[in-house]
């Protein structure tokens, strides 16, 4: 990928995903005080945080894809439906039926 002075940059953008979704997984799993999670305040900066990252890992993929690198693209872009899956699949949000029977239905 070339920089605006049209030099040749050799960026591991595959590394960089890894740190941002690395960074976003201690978010995720950093334990959070249950007073502090019914705050609406505290949900509303939650869930921006969890979409800046998902940003952030879009418009990584997104220059790994100009500089052309399968491999890096591939890496890049595994990390980024990783991060969309764990934000899909937050524990918090689950809903256990009381009879323990998925469809909510007895």
């Amino acid at each position: 990928m070339a920089n605006r002075r049209g030099l040749k940059l050799d960026l591991d953008y595959a590394a960089a995903a890894q740190l941002v979704f690395d960074a976003y997984l201690d978010f995720l799993t950093t334990p959070v005080d249950p007073a502090e999670r019914s705050d609406p305040k505290n949900f509303a900066a939650w869930n921006a945080a969890g979409r800046a990252a998902i940003a952030h890992l879009a418009d990584i993929e997104k220059r790994a894809e100009a500089a052309g690198d399968p491999a890096q693209i591939d890496a890049v872009g595994a990390l980024l439906a990783e991060a969309r899956r764990s934000i899909a699949d937050d524990p918090t949000d689950a809903k256990e039926d009381p009879d323990g029977e998925p469809g909510g239905e007895p």
